[in-house]
């Protein structure tokens, strides 16, 4: 296992890799991004102003 997600914050839904070779998850239900290093250790949260929703049935992009 790469690194472990907090669980409060649902189940990861979409990753990227950064330019320093970092991960980018997106977090389900948590409504946030979290960036972990190389090592699998967190190294930033943003927080997004939205959370899925199901009964909104909408998809929704970061850039």
């Amino acid at each position: 296992m790469f690194a472990h997600t907090p669980p409060d914050l649902g189940r990861p839904d979409g990753l990227a890799m950064d330019a320093e070779g970092g991960i980018r998850v997106c977090q389900f239900i948590g409504g946030c991004l979290l960036r972990y290093d190389r090592h699998g250790e967190l190294t930033q949260t943003i927080e997004i102003p939205f959370r899925f929703s199901r009964s909104e049935k909408q998809s929704h992009f970061v850039a």
